[in-house]
């Protein structure tokens, strides 16, 4: 019998919630707050969800989430958490969950990077959960590492599953807002709306990736950053960021976060049935190539903040924090990857006339439309900034976004092998890259020049220019590769170019071997370009 009254916003530990009593906050996030409970009538300790005040008010959202949480309590799936209760209970929405002993695979990320095996076997378990709820119409919506248990023998709980929307409604939420986590959101979902099992699998991916290389794909420092990573920049290759993963893993990532919906696995199954393959394939020998290219094949790490290449581009929560049982995670140091043979790229070449950043006038409406993305995005991430407070990078926000619009059709882009250079190898010392440098491009496209101004601190930081194609920008840097390669972020300041992401590694020789990645709208394809920079002037 619920007789105990709990004034709003007063709850706390000891305090009782209905037939519940308070023990331990586990977790506060946008949707609420989950606490460690005493069900006095069941005589068991659950893990309880109250929800924010405000959605209790919404008789729209009350009818939903009855609906769904019903439909969820159904799920017979050894990796979903069952939900023994829910409904309201002094003006406060709630659910209560099995209390699970373990601890989420996020905090367990934060010591590293899991083991291939390992981390396959977790999403695997992952997959079954959500292809059961896909079954039923249910779409998970805020996939990420925090809403993921890890209990005994790792075993894996996939939680959360109360806001989870049925396909095709409207969202659960009040209208105009998306219910997930910017880290983790798949491209359609930010730019128009679309919410389906798609969605799941591309939040699935970045998990993946994640757990092979210990960060998100985009580890961007800001909400717009992050939007602008999903919605634009290519995905990016494990087997350059860890070395040692195989790179059969890069085209599992490539496929799972194409940034058109379908061109993407067709289930979640799918999807850890092609992460599992990749790790039991062998890694092909390598085969000399005919008139290699002299230069290096970089080492970079297309995991970034999100800013740009040079074509076109188009652009949480932490509601659970469980009762954690911290377990000693090993992670034996990886074998160096073998090189692997030189392949010509897949697709046919740009066209003569294409600009490496225009495509002339269909390459500057792609831009357009990608700016007015990124634009939309920023308008929107405005709104739920100051109701952040503090989250961490991967805290979860309810964020405002288009209800209708169209679905990103960029394909997925072909992985194209770098060059191998045939002299001088990369050298581990990390020397001072200050200065002037230049060179000429070549690869996916060619001739013009980069030209480049650097200062190297503690954060490389510098401004470029492509002086054939009127373009300019800056250069940051935003993580350490292999090699002592730099990870930088490109930002266009003028001309019609987009943004890159590029990697400098210095070599033996005292050249710099420059690699930039974009993605151009027009072509619906993501471009690769290299050159060797040679120092022209010292700091």
């Amino acid at each position: 019998m619920e007789t105990a009254h709990t004034p709003p916003g007063s709850l706390a530990e000891g305090t009782p919630f209905g037939r519940y009593r308070l023990i331990e906050l586990l977790g506060r996030g946008g949707m609420g707050a989950v606490w460690r409970a005493y069900d006095t009538v069941m005589d068991r300790t659950v893990a309880l969800k109250v929800l924010p005040e405000e959605f209790a008010n919404d008789d729209v959202y009350q009818e939903r989430f009855r609906r769904e949480a019903h439909a969820a309590a159904g799920l017979d799936e050894p990796h979903v958490v069952p939900i023994y209760d829910f409904g309201q209970i002094e003006g406060r929405l709630f659910v209560t969950m099995r209390l699970i002993r373990g601890r989420d695979l996020h905090s367990m990320l934060a010591d590293g990077p899991l083991p291939p095996a390992r981390a396959l076997a977790i999403i695997d378990q992952i997959a079954a959960a959500l292809h059961a709820a896909h079954r039923i119409g249910l779409v998970h919506r805020d996939v990420k590492p925090s809403n993921i248990l890890i209990a005994e023998h790792d075993f894996a709980y996939l939680i959360d599953f109360g806001i989870a929307r049925a396909v095709g409604e409207t969202s659960l939420t009040k209208a105009g807002t998306v219910i997930g986590t910017w880290a983790y959101m798949a491209p359609e979902r930010i730019s128009t709306g679309q919410n389906d099992p798609r969605g799941d699998i591309y939040a699935l991916t970045c998990v993946l990736y994640e757990c092979l290389t210990g960060l998100p794909p985009f580890p961007g420092k800001s909400i717009e950053q992050q939007i602008t990573a999903h919605l634009t920049m290519p995905p990016p290759q494990p087997s350059i960021m860890h070395a040692g993963l195989p790179p059969q893993l890069d085209q599992v990532i490539a496929t799972g976060m194409a940034k058109d919906p379908g061109q993407r696995y067709a289930s979640t199954l799918d999807l850890a049935s092609a992460a599992k393959d990749a790790i039991t394939t062998p890694v092909p020998r390598p085969i000399p190539s005919p008139a290699a290219p002299t230069m290096a094949a970089p080492h970079v790490a297309l995991n970034t903040e999100l800013q740009h290449p040079p074509a076109v581009g188009d652009a949480g929560h932490v509601d659970t924090v469980w009762a954690a049982a911290p377990t000693q995670l090993g992670s034996p140091s990886a074998p160096s990857r073998p090189s692997l043979p030189v392949q010509p790229p897949e697709g046919p070449p740009p066209p003569a006339g294409a600009r490496r950043r225009g495509f002339s006038t269909r390459g500057k409406a792609a831009i357009g439309l990608g700016a007015a993305a990124v634009l939309a995005a920023v308008i929107v991430t405005t709104a739920v900034i100051a109701g952040r407070n503090g989250a961490s990078e991967h805290s979860g926000v309810e964020a405002s976004t288009p209800s209708s619009g169209p679905t990103s059709s960029a394909s997925n882009p072909p992985v194209t092998t770098p060059p191998t250079s045939s002299s001088t190898e990369p050298t581990e010392a990390t020397m001072s890259l200050s200065g002037t440098w230049s060179g000429t491009v070549s690869g996916d496209q060619s001739g013009f020049d980069v030209t480049a101004d650097i200062v190297d601190g503690a954060q490389l930081t510098g401004t470029v220019s492509y002086p054939q194609l009127g373009c300019a920008g800056t250069w940051t840097q935003h993580g350490v590769g292999d090699n002592g390669t730099r990870l930088v972020s490109e930002r266009i300041t003028r001309g019609s170019c987009v943004p890159a992401e590029v990697s400098l590694t210095p070599r033996n020789d005292g050249t710099l071997s420059y690699m930039s990645t974009y993605y151009a709208a027009s072509q619906h394809r993501t471009f690769t370009i290299y050159a060797t920079m040679r120092r022209s002037a010292i700091r």
